[in-house]
């Protein structure tokens, strides 16, 4: 997997919330899926 890092962009915005749901459930464990963390989709209203 090649991994780049740029801005965030709403075109990409559905592969970055996947990516953190596999980290959460592959990486920790945590069973927990993308309509348990609306947030993700909303992440420069959220996080940014």
């Amino acid at each position: 997997m090649k991994i780049i890092i740029q801005p965030f962009s709403n075109e990409n915005a559905q592969e970055i919330a996947q990516f953190i749901c596999d980290i959460q459930r592959e990486e920790f464990g945590i069973a927990i899926g993308l309509a348990e963390q609306p947030d993700l989709l909303q992440i420069p209203q959220v996080y940014q």
